[in-house]
Order: C-alpha cells, then sequence, then structure tokens
C-alpha cells in the first residue's frame, strides 16, 4: 500500500533534528525509479521521493537528506534540503514531497550580492525585535572593494571548513572576520554568515560561529548583556530565513547548477542531478526531462563529468534513443555550457573520435564536459536516451538520463 505525504515545512530538521534508532526489523529503502523532480511552475522544482519499509517491523520517524549536483555523472554534491519522514508500517510505502525555489534570471548577480544581502539583514534582524546600526551596508561595501588577506586562517574556521556545509562560502571570507581590522563588528558577521546560509550552510554551525566570534571580541562592561542579546537576535533571524524557504541551498545557486537554464535557453524543467540520503544509504538520479528535440537533424546535448585526471571510463546507452545513432564526445578544452557549444558549433571534424557503445576514453584532466548527439528521424516525435559511465578504478557506474519531446517547450537540445 502507498501513501503522499506533502512536506509543507522542514522546520526543526534543518535545527539539528537526529532521527532516532529504527527498530530492529526496519528496512527504509528508496529506489531510482522513486525519485522524481519536475518543474511545476519557473521558479519552482518538486521533488517526490516513494519510501518503501521491506522489513517486518514498523519504523520511526526518521530524516531524509536532499542534495543537488549539475546535471552529469560522478560531479559533487551540494546538501538541498533536510526531509522528515514520516513512520511507515511494516511492507508499506510513502511518498514524502516537497518543494524547493529556483531563481529564474537571477544567477548572475554575485557583484552586486553583499549590499542586497546588507540590507536584507538589517530588515531580518528588525524583525526579530533587534535594530541594525545603518552601517552594515557601508561595512560590506567597504569590504567588498578590499584587497584579500594572505594570513592563515584561525583554527577554528579551518575545524568548521573540515566540517563542511560552507558552499558559496570562501575560506578567505570566514578567515577575514577574525583576521582583518574593520569588518570585525557584529553587523558585517552577519552579513557574511547570511550568505553562507543562502550557500547552503548549517544554520547551527552559522549561530556556532556568530556565538565563538562575538566571545573572541572585547567584552562589555560588567552586567553588560548586549553580546547575548545580539546573538539572540541573530539566532532568530537565521531562523526565520531558514523556515521561510526551507532549503539548505539558494534558489540562485540551484539555478545554476543547470546550466542550459543559467545560459537563456528556456527549457521548462530543470535539468540536473538529485541524491537522497536516507538510513546510511544513498540513491541518486541524474535526469533531463521535458527537452525539445529537432527529428531529422543532429541533436546535441551537454552534461558534465567530475572526473580525476587519467581516469578510464566506458559508455553505453539504453533507451529508443539507442535507435538515433548515438555517440558521446569528451570535450577536452571547455570550461562552461558557451565554450562547449561553441566547440560542438566547429562540427564533428574538430571534436576528435566519438565514443560509441561500449567505447571508452581517458580524461586528461579533471572535471570535463561531454556532449551527446542522435539524429531522431523525421517521423519521430518524443523518445529517450540513459548515457551509462562506467568509471574502471572504482568500478562505480551511472547513468544520465534524457526525456525527448519534439514539441516540448524551450530551446532544448543543440542543433547546428
Amino acid at each position: 500500500m502507498s501513501k503522499m505525504a506533502k512536506v509543507e515545512d522542514s522546520t526543526g530538521v534543518m535545527d539539528g533534528v537526529v532521527a532516532e534508532n529504527q527498530h530492529e526489523g526496519v528496512d527504509l529503502c528508496v529506489e531510482t525509479e522513486g525519485l522524481r523532480f519536475y518543474n511545476v511552475g519557473p521558479d519552482t522544482l518538486k521533488i517526490e521521493v516513494t519510501v518503501h519499509n521491506r522489513g517486518y517491523s514498523g519504523s520511526r520517524p526518521d530524516t531524509m537528506l536532499l542534495e543537488a549536483a549539475p546535471l552529469g555523472a560522478f560531479v559533487p554534491w551540494r546538501p538541498l534540503q533536510r526531509l522528515p519522514v514520516p513512520a511507515i508500517a511494516a511492507g508499506e510505502s510513502l511518498t514524502v514531497s516537497t518543494e524547493v525555489r529556483l531563481d529564474e534570471g537571477d544567477v548572475e548577480l554575485e557583484n552586486g550580492s553583499r549590499e542586497a544581502k546588507a540590507g536584507r539583514f538589517q530588515a531580518l534582524l528588525e524583525q526579530a525585535g533587534e535594530a541594525v546600526p545603518s552601517k552594515a551596508g557601508d561595512v560590506a561595501r567597504e569590504n567588498k572593494g578590499a584587497a584579500r588577506d594572505d594570513r592563515a586562517a584561525p583554527d577554528w574556521v579551518l575545524a568548521f571548513l573540515r566540517r563542511g556545509g560552507f558552499e558559496g562560502l570562501s575560506a578567505w571570507d570566514i578567515a577575514a572576520l577574525t583576521s582583518r581590522s574593520g569588518i570585525r563588528g557584529g553587523e558585517a558577521l552577519q552579513q557574511v554568515l547570511l550568505s553562507a546560509l543562502d550557500g547552503g550552510a548549517d544554520p547551527a554551525l552559522l549561530r556556532e560561529i556568530y556565538r565563538i566570534q562575538q566571545s573572541e571580541e572585547p567584552g562589555p562592561a560588567s552586567g553588560d548583556d548586549s553580546s547575548t542579546g545580539s546573538f539572540r537576535a541573530f539566532s532568530r533571524a537565521v531562523s526565520r530565513l531558514s523556515s521561510s524557504r526551507g532549503q539548505l541551498l539558494s534558489g540562485t545557486d540551484l539555478s545554476a547548477m543547470d546550466s542550459s537554464r543559467a545560459a537563456g535557453r528556456g527549457n521548462r524543467h530543470w535539468a540536473g542531478n538529485i541524491n537522497v540520503h536516507l538510513g546510511g544509504k544513498a540513491v541518486e538520479r541524474h535526469q533531463a526531462n521535458g527537452l525539445r528535440i529537432y527529428p531529422g537533424l543532429e541533436n546535441w546535448a551537454l552534461f558534465n563529468l567530475g572526473s580525476r585526471k587519467g581516469e578510464e571510463y566506458i559508455c553505453t546507452f539504453e533507451g529508443k534513443g539507442v535507435e538515433w545513432e548515438p555517440m558521446v564526445f569528451h570535450l577536452e578544452n571547455a570550461g562552461d555550457e558557451y565554450a562547449a557549444a561553441r566547440e560542438l558549433g566547429r562540427g564533428r571534424e574538430c571534436l576528435g573520435q566519438g565514443i560509441g557503445f561500449g567505447g571508452s576514453f581517458v580524461t586528461p584532466r579533471a572535471s570535463a564536459w561531454m556532449a551527446a548527439v542522435v539524429t531522431p528521424p523525421a517521423d519521430r516525435r518524443r523518445g529517450g536516451l540513459d548515457i551509462g559511465i562506467y568509471e574502471l578504478s572504482s568500478e562505480r557506474s551511472t547513468k544520465v538520463e534524457f526525456e525527448l519531446q519534439a514539441n516540448a517547450p524551450g530551446r532544448g537540445l543543440y542543433t547546428f
């Protein structure tokens, strides 16, 4: 029997709730086909995860972690959202669903982000009942133009970095909080830490960093609890921002993972990788849904390969697209989608030897762009192609799924 549970808000899970150990006889599992994601709006990605209890005992409530990555194989993951999983009776299944935010048209706002965030920090703290000095924005602008300091980061900074969860926040940004004069104040600290929250940092870690930094500042006069009050206000602001969006990775960063959307190609569905951690096991899916194809022409799709230098890989193909003469090319000189598309535009003769079913290739450097080409017949309106990637050294294997439609909205696959 299958049930549906809509997760409207993951507040509490994000604040450090750790699931209890399960009873003996509980076997929670997720299958690849049970992980689905698709857009229900231009700025909203829906994720559905069907959880099975294959054991003979009912489960306790648990927590799953969702991660995201750019479309491809063996690409590094970033934390996206923690979701509660209700109790599931023995032999039953339950589908947990959630929606995460995408920031359409906002993937290139890095240059102005600090000033914008400074204003938001002030608004958040004021909502929490604490006023922030208006000079917060001035501190951000001063810091933005400052030269980077080469001094080593403090030990506590390095310790937090080793624990992970600081995507989008550089080591220098954190180290600067304690090693540079002029930006040691609480306002600048709040700016950088809430920037880290936008970049996927764990809210609990942000609160701890803020507490440590405040304790290292010259203390207030005896009996003055302004530092404690400031921490409480900051903690409330972090909780408010976390609960309002229910995701660990910013909508801007999630949008940018789909390089086609970032390039303005107008595809309906976000294309990328989603990973589910539950009960010590991980299940992932790499998928591009609803891409437009152009029958009778060569159609090119791009994806990422998170390889290591000198690794050897074998490619295989599955799906209806196997009949469309698929081949894969390793784009050695492409650093982004624009460069990859330019390289494709030069023609097959400039791409070297293509890789057919069972073919292998060796990556000359780490992290590469790959291109797949199919030529659907003029009368074919839809199909799919699953590209399998097998890494010889680790014996890992994965696949990248392309679901193709001739009448899909957006520009879809590349043609030249």
